[in-house]
């Protein structure tokens, strides 16, 4: 016997109205479900109670952070990241995580931690030079940032180099023709952690080096203690540019050589490290000093490369393939701190899924000097 649909319609309408009171106990919603012979669909009402619960927003605070910070977070876009219920929030004491400046703390009152909130101390320097946190500020804090790899956040702020999607074309027999001076360094800080002043002075003594800025005797112009500002000169008229740091710490390489790939400028750079640089840095575009048992065996080599049209044509050749993601330091700072944030925001995620990642604190090892860094030349 068949049945009419108008019959069917007071049995549906109580079946409905007892699973609105008991969802649950009767049916699940979506469910088709077998009524006197007859299949009947209750479908979900997504306007109901019922409803899947909205997501939880994370939010995190950047506290006192220098202008060139803050005016990149300005530009973010959280739909950027794959996890878009996370904001940047202005008080930090509804933040679940507070990002801390490390110059920042030594000079100020330690501010109220709220319970769950993370703390994460944040340096763009080496250990050499990052700011220590005072005892109260120190006992609080739980996670690190830092350029180096090691750390709870990375954030290369240089970012790294990349293969370079279409080659150059250059003339690098003329390149190298035109290049009449061995080696040029320019620096303003003449009294550094890595001693480079020292391994400069060495080298001086079996090879030419011409010293800009504060350091040396020369010019280019009125101003010289800038490597943009003489890129020309430097270029076209030396074989060699030493992009020695003031620290030797592992992961810690700067603009000094870096934008040397920016620039696609042809010169082969020395470095004086890190002892790691061979793990982000492509071998045989530049040359290490801590490759060297000594000043004047790495001064032998430079000249032997530099006098060698061959071999200092495949340094050029090898270092030209790569190039930077950024062309401005505005640009690099913008790609390190959206990645940054968008990691925090992804850690936040993470951690409330999970409720405890179980991470040790490391962020006194990941500032420690003695640990990052090579103590001598």
């Amino acid at each position: 016997m068949k049945w009419k649909v108008g019959f069917l319609v007071p049995f549906v309408a109580v079946f409905i109205f007892l699973s609105l009171l008991k969802p649950h106990s009767l049916f699940k919603w979506d469910q088709v479900v077998e009524f006197m012979g007859s299949t009947v669909t209750i479908q979900r009402n997504v306007t109901s109670v019922h409803s899947a619960p909205m997501r939880k927003t994370f939010r995190v605070a950047w506290y006192q952070q220098d202008p060139e910070i803050q005016m990149s977070l300005s530009k973010y876009d959280p739909q950027k990241c794959n996890i878009t219920n996370c904001l940047i929030e202005q008080n930090s004491s509804l933040a679940d995580i507070v990002v801390l400046r490390h110059s920042f703390l030594p000079y100020h009152p330690v501010i109220q931690k709220r319970r769950g909130q993370l703390w994460v101390l944040y340096s763009s320097e080496s250990p050499h030079h990052t700011h220590y946190p005072p005892e109260e500020w120190a006992d609080q804090i739980d996670l690190s940032a830092s350029y180096m790899e090691s750390a709870d956040f990375f954030v290369p702020l240089y970012g790294r180099v990349e293969l370079r999607k279409t080659g150059l074309l250059r003339n690098y027999t003329g390149i190298l023709t035109n290049k009449t001076r061995d080696a040029v360094w320019v620096s303003s800080h003449c009294s550094t952690p890595s001693r480079r002043e020292m391994l400069v002075r060495a080298l001086s003594e079996h090879l030419k080096v011409d010293k800009f800025g504060t350091c040396g005797d020369q010019k280019c112009g009125k101003q010289y203690d800038d490597f943009k500002k003489c890129e020309h000169t430097f270029v076209n008229n030396y074989k060699f540019y030493f992009s020695f740091e003031n620290s030797i710490c592992d992961n810690y390489t700067t603009e000094k050589l870096y934008f040397l790939f920016r620039d696609s400028a042809a010169i082969i750079p020395v470095v004086n490290g890190p002892r790691d640089v061979d793990k982000y840095l492509p071998k045989n575009t530049y040359i290490n000093s801590l490759d060297f048992a000594s000043p004047k065996m790495l001064a032998e080599k430079l000249k032997d490369i530099g006098n060698n049209e061959t071999k200092y044509i495949s340094f050029l050749t090898e270092k030209e393939k790569y190039t930077m993601p950024g062309q401005s330091v505005n640009d690099l700072i913008d790609l390190a701190i959206h990645k940054f944030q968008c990691d925090m925001c992804r850690y936040l995620h993470d951690l409330d899924i999970r409720k405890s990642l179980n991470k040790p604190k490391t962020w006194q090892r990941i500032f420690n000097p003695s640990i990052q860094c090579k103590s001598d030349n």
